[in-house]
């Protein structure tokens, strides 16, 4: 017979290490939930998300709603359209990460899909385009 674990042992239904510290739960649940994220999206590059077509709107545009719009568009990260960031500053957060945001390395996104991805979002004139 198979049972359920009820939650209730000698730590009063909690894990130890979490007991009483909603801030490391919180914490850990964001990083699992954006590893599960990152685990599933794809490696790919623009070229291959527009076909033949070179156009440079297009294809950051693809960039964004195949990588950025999961987090950027559902309240997980910042509104980031609209703002007219610089593209050197998309590009250092991109690459190294900023707070929760996780590092995307060249095998996750190349250079110059980042490059396309920077000039979608600077020239982008409000969050709903």
């Amino acid at each position: 017979m198979l049972t359920a674990y009820s939650g209730s042992d000698k730590w009063g239904g909690e894990m130890f290490f979490f007991k009483g510290n909603r801030a490391v739960k919180q914490t850990l649940m964001t990083s699992i939930t954006l590893l599960m994220i990152l685990s599933a999206l794809p490696v790919y590059t623009a070229k291959e998300a527009v076909g033949e077509d070179n156009n440079q709107q297009a294809g950051g545009k693809n960039v964004y709603d195949t990588i950025c719009q999961h987090c950027h568009e559902t309240g997980v990260g910042p509104v980031i359209k609209g703002r007219q960031l610089p593209v050197e500053y998309i590009t250092h957060i991109v690459r190294h990460g900023f707070r929760a945001m996780p590092a995307f390395p060249e095998p996750y996104i190349s250079n110059e899909d980042l490059n396309l991805l920077g000039q979608y979002i600077q020239q982008t004139t409000s969050a709903g385009k």
